[in-house]
């Protein structure tokens, strides 16, 4: 939360924040602080209560399958291996919509501020 307001205080207009749901393997079993979408939501809600943002957009990246593989893109080593994996997923990700299961990536997410 400190990173958001110290961005809005030294901001002029807009700010554009990447937030990765799934950043690599945890280095340790108690980091689970991930920002969800609704976690997202209620934080900008409440810095919107205060008056201190206009209005915010959280754009979601990717799908289930894209940051499973993002866990494991580390261990393929070779290209020729990473480009049929990557097409496949993005299938599957188009699949995956479908169900209406939702674990992206990442999310954007765009901050007008108060000029």
């Amino acid at each position: 939360m400190n990173c958001f307001t110290e961005s809005l205080r030294t901001s002029t207009k807009f700010i554009l924040f990447n937030i990765p749901l799934i950043s690599g393997v945890a280095k340790h079993p108690t980091d689970c602080n991930r920002f969800t979408e609704d976690r997202l939501i209620s934080i900008f809600k409440e810095l919107k209560k205060k008056r201190k943002i206009l209005e915010f957009k959280i754009i979601k990246f990717g799908g289930s399958f894209s940051s499973a593989v993002n866990l494991i893109d580390c261990y393929l080593k070779f290209r020729i291996i990473k480009i049929p994996i990557y097409l496949i997923v993005l299938l599957l990700d188009k699949l995956d919509k479908l169900i209406k299961r939702d674990c992206p990536m990442q999310y954007l997410v765009l901050i007008k501020n108060y000029e």
